[in-house]
């Protein structure tokens, strides 16, 4: 019985001496993770910002500058040309028809008509009866100026194949194609090339063909 008395007593001292350490421990361990808990969080680290890199400054080109490179584009895009001189001309006459005019306003040729002679601007050759008839045979129209003359020849192909003097006498070779529009445009074609010609005092006889044939034989094609 003592024994057991002896125990107990052991182990109630034991425990007491255990409960106050653990009470004295109490205060130290408060004020360990009270340290802890007031510890300030360690501040982040700052990385340096970069320092900025102004944009490059764009060199400006002085205005006296630009308004020379202006000066020269303007001038290589326009070339220099040596001017033509003015190609002398003069005034001839080349004929056309005034329908059923029946000779008021020139000389009466066939179906009624006149064959009307106008004034106009070639430049000057030695050759005018190639150049009066090259003017006539250029018209592409059957009408002509404000009195609308009658132009028989505005669907033909012809050209001057030359103009001579042989003997005294002037041959005018013509080539190429005639279409004519009726009969009367026979008679109408005649007279514009044979007066064209005859316009010249030296060329009133003059001796016109049209692919080898008469000038004459045209007042009968239809």
């Amino acid at each position: 019985m003592k024994m057991f008395l002896r125990l107990s007593q052991l182990a109630q001292s034991a425990y007491v001496y255990t409960a106050l350490g653990l009470i004295l421990a109490l205060p130290a361990c408060s004020r360990v993770a009270g340290d802890l808990s007031l510890t300030p969080p360690p501040s982040p680290t700052v990385m340096p910002s970069a320092t900025p890199v102004p944009p490059p400054t764009a060199t400006t080109v002085p205005t006296v500058a630009v308004a020379q490179v202006r000066a020269v584009d303007t001038a290589s895009a326009k070339p220099t040309t040596t001017p033509i001189p003015n190609q002398k001309m003069q005034t001839l006459k080349m004929t056309l028809v005034a329908i059923n005019d029946n000779g008021k306003l020139g000389r009466k040729i066939g179906c009624g008509d006149s064959a009307v002679m106008v004034d106009i601007d070639v430049p000057v050759s030695d050759k005018p009866i190639g150049a009066a008839l090259g003017k006539l045979f250029e018209l592409r129209s059957s009408s002509y100026g404000a009195n609308k003359l009658y132009n028989a020849l505005g669907n033909s192909q012809l050209q001057v194949a030359s103009t001579d003097n042989v003997d005294g006498r002037v041959l005018v070779k013509l080539v190429g194609s005639v279409a004519l529009g009726g009969v009367c445009d026979g008679p109408r074609a005649v007279a514009q090339i044979q007066d064209t010609v005859s316009q010249f005092s030296w060329s009133k006889n003059a001796v016109i063909t049209i692919n080898g044939a008469p000038l004459e034989s045209l007042a009968n094609m239809r």
